[in-house]
């Protein structure tokens, strides 16, 4: 990767608003606990969840860009969206939000990179750390 795609891969810090997402902060919140913001880095670990029950975890891997003009499965990204290279399924069935060429489904694209919408991406070792603190 030269130094120009990295950069071109890491996004300014937004200021954060509650009524809008964002492509870098992320509001995981649950009856019980009150919500809190999970920052994502290029390269980090994240887990994908479910557009139709975000409580589910779809799939494991690496935030690959958020970049929204790094082109992905054939299309930009776009505002609001990610590339994430996908490790391993959980829920095989699930149906990519954005197909990928021919992949249709999270099993499909087991070590492939797809689009995911940021606001469904989180960073696998802040959830772990807050959910420990429940």
């Amino acid at each position: 990767m030269t130094s120009q795609q990295a950069a071109d891969d890491v996004s300014p810090p937004l200021v954060s608003n509650p009524t809008s997402s964002s492509h870098q902060d992320h509001i995981i919140s649950n009856s019980t606990t009150p919500s809190i913001l999970l920052p994502l880095e290029v390269n980090c670990s994240v887990v994908l969840l479910s557009v139709t029950d975000p409580s589910k975890i779809v799939a494991k891997g690496y935030l690959n860009s958020m970049n929204p003009t790094k082109i992905v499965g054939g299309e930009e990204l776009g505002k609001n969206w990610c590339s994430v290279h996908i490790i391993v399924g959980v829920e095989c069935d699930e149906r990519l939000i954005r197909s990928s060429f021919m992949l249709q489904t999270i099993g499909e694209a087991n070590g492939a990179v797809v689009a995911w919408p940021c606001n469904l991406v989180c960073s696998m070792c802040l959830l772990l750390n807050f959910y420990n603190l429940l």
